[in-house]
């Protein structure tokens, strides 16, 4: 169930929720009168009092509002190569939950599944934004493999030679870690890599699911820098 509500409208005084955020008001038995949290999704947190309970949507009062906008730094933007949805799922909650600023994903050469439609991502990154307390929601893109950025970048391979221990001694302000589809990257993929100089890290003598690869990359990255300890506002 949602720690904090995503705003529909907002209007000085007064703000609303959609039919989706009234039945999730719902389920969790708020009532009229009782005082919830509302986010935009974009750093600001409101105080609501439910004034009316209507048939699909919910009319509030706002109480405060404050700015909770936050950076952690460095900034992580994870790329991932687009695979199973249930796999992809429970990645993005847990990328959420690690404060990653931003979740791209593109279409390996060895992907399985397809993606084109951003509806399904925006949705689930605002269920678990939300459920995390998380009032500034990460950005979502697709993009392509030949689109990702080398610079300040790690590629994940099990034929990689790079440290992530080394890489995280460096002093970053943002960070890109790019994993590719579960069933990992193609040849071709491999070959971009290291002829466009990107640092291509080897995890060790395990074999890691995608997912649990990323998540345990993002563990370390907010470990090394004690990110979520260390943020600050967003001007």
């Amino acid at each position: 169930m949602p720690n904090v509500f995503l705003l529909d409208s907002f209007n000085g005084e007064y703000a609303s929720l959609n039919e989706e955020e009234f039945a999730h008001l719902r389920s969790v038995r708020i009532k009229e009168n009782e005082v919830i949290n509302v986010t935009d999704g974009k750093g600001k947190l409101f105080e609501c009092t439910v004034i009316k309970i209507n048939k699909k949507t919910v009319d509030l009062k706002v109480i405060k509002v404050q700015n909770l906008h936050y950076s952690f730094l460095p900034e992580i933007n994870l790329f991932i190569g687009a695979s199973k949805w249930d796999r992809m799922q429970m990645l993005i909650e847990k990328a959420v939950e690690h404060r990653v600023t931003s979740i791209t994903v593109f279409n390996g050469e060895r992907s399985t599944f397809k993606y084109d439609d951003q509806k399904k991502f925006l949705k689930l990154i605002a269920e678990s934004s939300k459920q995390s307390f998380l009032c500034n929601f990460p950005n979502f893109y697709f993009t392509s493999i030949k689109d990702i950025p080398s610079k300040n970048t790690l590629v994940f391979d099990f034929q990689g030679t790079g440290s992530l221990k080394e890489e995280l001694k460096k002093n970053l302000n943002s960070i890109n870690i790019v994993f590719g589809p579960d069933i990992g990257f193609s040849q071709n993929e491999k070959k971009f890599f290291s002829e466009h100089s990107f640092y291509v890290v080897n995890l060790g003598n395990t074999v890691f699911r995608f997912e649990t690869a990323a998540i345990y990359v993002l563990s370390s990255i907010n470990y090394e820098y004690e990110r979520l300890l260390k943020n600050y506002p967003h001007e």
